[in-house]
């Protein structure tokens, strides 16, 4: 009965937003991020800003950082140099 009832309201568009938490680790430590979707972003992009968000905690503390760090960090995390992990749950 409980599924019936949540497949319809899914089916009505009142499902949970999903959220994202994001969680970047390099030599210094480990930052983590959250996000909840906006209206209209699909999952990828919620993702990808999870990442960034996080990269941002990471840059703010270091002396190299700059207004370009969190984008240089949101690329080494895609490419693996950086320790990324996303957690996603409606």
């Amino acid at each position: 009965m409980k599924r019936a009832i949540a497949a319809a309201l899914a089916l009505a568009g009142c499902s949970k937003p999903l959220h994202c938490t994001a969680e970047v680790t390099d030599g210094s430590g480990m930052y983590r991020a959250t996000a909840r979707a906006s209206s209209g972003e699909d999952d990828k992009a919620l993702r990808r800003r999870t990442v960034l968000l996080a990269c941002a905690a990471l840059c703010k503390g270091r002396d190299d950082g700059g207004p370009a760090c969190p984008a240089r960090c949101s690329v080494d995390a895609d490419a693996g140099k950086v320790g990324a992990r996303v957690q996603c749950a409606r």
